[in-house]
């Protein structure tokens, strides 16, 4: 509150004035300097990167979108623009692309050449038809194929001499002869019993086990692994599994053999069984698989396994 005492009335009033004025003058200050801090803090979101994926309504809309694309005159805008395709089909897991049957396989790099192995060619990329083509002036290659809706395929990509895992497939399957990728059509279901079901107690699986065989069959040594079901000590008189290929067989990311029989022995769906992987490999040297030998209605394999691993088993 003002005081009056010993101030003429004007005086007063102007001081009032020019207080409130200065208040005033404050207040837009602050109001001014919020303003500028906010935006400081928050900018303007940025635009969102334009794109050419579209939800493509056939397999003939795709290809048709990827040519008009690869025949743009302007080099930079033809490369900006299939950069922001590829890279849209990568996010939605559209490469390769496919519709109903139909598959477009891609690879986008620097190649003089590009070709596609795997299950349905026999692993021989020289096999018709399978033979990438550059799409005009782009650094993508296509290759079209067919095959049955419900299809699931491994595969690698054959760049001059170099087999390659497919870069923008992020699906991979293992092999025997290590990882591959996945072409997975619209119809394949994935195998359900091969994941391990809740509450399922799991067998064992024992260390390499080496059986020498006798110089009348094989006159080698084999390697094998044994599978036994859950509570195998308090079990009698199990019924035995005899599994060739056995070193893919009881691997969880191949065969998966021993998840389904933890599976099928928790639902009472068999009763337990032992279960003997053998090993085609040379225990001595595993890049020595010796399976074509063996599997090939060879009478010393067959009296191999039936007369002295069964007999070893047994006993």
């Amino acid at each position: 509150m003002f005081s009056t005492k010993g101030r003429h009335p004007v005086f007063i009033i102007k001081s009032m004035k020019t207080f409130i004025v200065s208040i005033l003058v404050f207040v837009s200050f602050m109001a001014f300097a919020c303003k500028k801090a906010d935006k400081t803090e928050l900018p303007d979101p940025e635009p969102e990167p334009e794109t050419d994926y579209v939800d493509f309504n056939s397999f003939a809309h795709f290809n048709q979108t990827l040519n008009a694309l690869a025949a743009l005159s302007d080099s930079a805008e033809r490369i900006s623009r299939m950069n922001m395709l590829w890279d849209s089909l990568k996010v939605n897991a559209q490469i390769p692309f496919v519709f109903d049957d139909s598959v477009a396989f891609l690879y986008k790099g620097s190649a003089a050449e590009v070709a596609w192995a795997g299950d349905f060619n026999g692993w021989n990329p020289t096999t018709n038809g399978f033979k990438g083509e550059r799409i005009g002036q782009t650094n993508i290659f296509r290759m079209v194929q067919r095959f049955p809706a419900d299809a699931r395929l491994d595969y690698k990509l054959v760049i001059g001499s170099s087999w390659i895992l497919d870069p923008a497939n992020p699906h991979r399957q293992y092999s025997g002869f290590g990882p591959n990728s996945e072409l997975r059509m619209p119809d394949w279901v994935f195998p359900q019993e091969t994941v391990l079901d809740d509450g399922v107690i799991r067998g064992q699986l024992s260390d390499n086990q080496l059986l020498n065989s006798l110089p009348e069959n094989l006159g080698y040594t084999v390697q094998y692994k044994v599978y036994t079901p859950y509570n195998y000590e308090d079990l009698h008189n199990l019924p035995v599994v005899y599994v060739t290929d056995g070193h893919e067989y009881a691997d969880d990311r191949l065969g998966a053999m021993l998840i389904v029989l933890d599976n099928l022995i928790h639902s009472v769906a068999i009763e337990p069984v032992v279960a003997v992987f053998i090993d085609p490999r040379n225990p001595a040297n595993l890049s020595e698989n010796r399976r074509m030998d063996e599997y090939r209605a060879n009478i010393k394999y067959a009296n191999f396994v039936a007369d002295e691993l069964a007999q070893h088993i047994d006993n």
